[in-house]
């Protein structure tokens, strides 16, 4: 039985120790796997001979999230493999795969590879480097090989299949001498690890990928129901976006108008605070004039009625006029000034009243005696008596001249 021990990885770009017949071979397991310890068995035909390759490939440590042997510079991404070539099939998968596993955790690590804080790095940047290291390895590999198995282990590789395309993946555990053997002789290619997930451990995962997918699906449903019912959700929002808008708008002008209408409400208090003392004085200057009854006053004074008839309503409006100034006066709210003496209209009120009590004891005395001109007479003589206008002077005058008239 023909055995042949190959060395390959990438301890600074890839590299290989062995014959040269089978390099591009080995150089296609540089593919960034992620598994830890994977053990792949592969039927292959060399210049027309079929062999049978048992390769153990290192990708990361146990426990490690991803890959970590790195190469000698440090570089990510780099890998280690120990292959033997039989010419025949080893029906004690088992016992093979142990077999490496030995070789490597007694000779490769801690050797070749060393671990650098949570890295597995080479030690070395090329396999001629350490030949003589790999030379013991291919020596205690094929003892062992010789001492662990009996001769009953092998059987030729007449009607086995050649290895080509995926292969069949089983726990190591669980994987049988029966099992392994039909698998070989149908599609020539299976791989092994301890670290692969039992039947038991599949079917659990296939569940939960089922519920997974059921859930995803039903997550999709009601998404695109929920998408589906937003579209009139959200014209309403829209729509109600636009009615609050101009409902704010209202609002505003409202509250223009409130404002507006509350000053208007206090103007409207405070002319009608002013209308009844103007209603008073306006019926006061009236009452200055006497009764159109008296014909006497209307013959003696015709002049002075005229007079104060006209007067009347230049003073209401007068009045009105200074009633609308303390409207605005009001409304602008002027700066603070120097108090100055201004007639109010409780004034003018109180002076008018006083010249309404002098009239109606006018009318008192010229309805008692039957006659306005004395009465007249005497009221403006007490009103003038300290200040005589030139008109009263001359009305004495005349006066004086007809009684003279009257006694001739």
């Amino acid at each position: 039985m023909e055995v042949e021990l190959f060395i390959h990885g990438v301890p600074n770009g890839e590299g290989f120790w062995g014959k040269e017949d089978d390099r591009n071979y080995f150089g296609t397991f540089y593919d960034h796997s992620t598994d830890e310890v994977k053990f792949l068995i592969q039927n292959r035909a060399s210049k027309g001979k079929l062999y049978c390759y048992y390769n153990y490939l290192v990708y990361k440590t146990v426990g490690s999230q991803t890959p970590n042997v790195v190469a000698y510079d440090g570089r990510d991404g780099s890998y280690f493999g120990l292959s033997l070539r039989l010419d025949a099939y080893c029906k004690d998968v088992m016992n093979m795969y142990r077999i490496l596993d030995t070789i490597y955790n007694i000779y490769v690590c801690g050797s070749l590879l060393k671990m650098e804080k949570s890295k597995l790095k080479y030690t070395f940047s090329d396999f001629a480097n350490v030949e003589t290291k790999l030379k013991t390895i291919e020596a205690e590999t094929i003892k062992l090989i010789q001492n662990g198995f009996y001769a009953d282990s092998f059987m030729p590789l007449d009607g086995f299949a050649t290895g080509s395309g995926n292969a069949s993946v089983f726990n190591l555990y669980e994987l049988t001498t029966a099992d392994a053997m039909q698998v070989m002789k149908q599609s020539g290619k299976i791989m092994v690890s301890p670290y692969y997930p039992t039947m038991r451990e599949k079917k659990i995962q296939q569940q939960h990928d089922s519920q997974i997918e059921n859930l995803r699906q039903q997550c999709d449903r009601e998404k695109s129901e929920l998408k589906a019912s937003l579209t009139p959700l959200k014209a309403q929002v829209s729509a109600l976006q636009q009615e609050v808008s101009l409902r704010d708008k209202t609002v505003n002008q409202l509250q223009k108008d409130l404002q507006s209408a509350g000053q208007n409400k206090h103007v409207g208090q405070l002319v009608a605070t002013l209308k009844d003392p103007v209603s008073e004085l306006s019926r006061v200057l009236r009452a200055i004039v006497p009764g159109a009854n008296s014909s006497q006053m209307a013959s003696s004074q015709p002049s002075l009625l005229k007079k104060v008839s006209v007067l009347v309503p230049f003073v209401n409006f007068l009045l009105l006029v200074f009633v609308v100034f303390l409207v605005l006066a009001f409304n602008e709210k002027p700066k603070p000034q120097p108090e100055k003496t201004t007639p109010t209209v409780e004034t003018v009120t109180d002076t008018a009243s006083q010249q309404n009590d002098e009239v109606s004891t006018y009318g008192q005395q010229t309805t008692a005696e039957g006659g306005t001109d004395v009465l007249l007479d005497e009221v403006d003589d007490t009103k003038e008596n300290e200040h005589p206008s030139p008109f009263r002077q001359k009305e004495k005058v005349v006066n004086d001249h007809q009684q003279e008239e009257n006694k001739k």
